[in-house]
């Protein structure tokens, strides 16, 4: 690998990541409350974006950044295919059992931000809302709604609740395994 790819690859990860930044804070002045931001779980491959409620449906959002200092004819929402799709549902699916949120089940969606950076102007951002289903919402993208804003509140701290045990979980987990593998090694 030589040292243009490696440059070509750095501008790209700082492009998406000025993106994801971009469109995190969009987001949040269009009354998204984010909960999570680029959703890892070790044993799978991928990540989700952003995770967010708006109004009272959990949102997985990927975001998909573009700089237009070289005119392309693509956009940035076509570079969203069918296996990325999949890997948003798959990790979806991981952040609803992780933080305990299948029973009772929540109602969720799928948005997509693109967004093109242009040189001295002003991003141009689009969010498409419901893009794709997930594995078991039917027909529509959009779930049934809840009724009030207790149940959205009740429901972010039961996220955060979710959230804070799955850290020290992980935390206990790693120290158990170091604990074995220390043992192990002494013998």
């Amino acid at each position: 690998m030589d040292s243009a790819d490696v440059d070509r690859k750095t501008r790209a990860r700082i492009t998406g990541v000025r993106g994801e930044t971009y469109a995190y804070w969009y987001l949040r002045r269009s009354g998204y409350a984010m909960i999570a931001k680029n959703f890892r779980v070790p044993w799978m491959h991928g990540e989700i974006d952003l995770v967010g409620y708006d109004r009272d449906v959990l949102v997985f959002i990927e975001v998909k950044t573009q700089d237009m200092t070289v005119r392309t004819a693509t956009r940035p929402e076509f570079f969203v295919d069918w296996r990325k799709r999949r890997t948003v549902r798959r990790m979806a699916r991981a952040f609803l059992r992780v933080y305990h949120l299948e029973n009772p089940p929540v109602s969720y969606r799928f948005d997509l931000v693109a967004v093109e950076f242009y040189p001295s102007a002003k991003p141009v951002v689009r969010v498409h809302k419901g893009v794709f289903r997930g594995v078991n919402q039917g027909l529509l993208s959009i779930p049934q709604t809840s009724s009030s804003k207790l149940d959205v509140a009740l429901t972010l701290a039961r996220c955060r609740r979710a959230m804070r045990w799955a850290f020290w979980s992980s935390i206990a987990f790693v120290r158990s395994v170091r604990g074995k593998t220390s043992a192990l090694f002494r013998l």
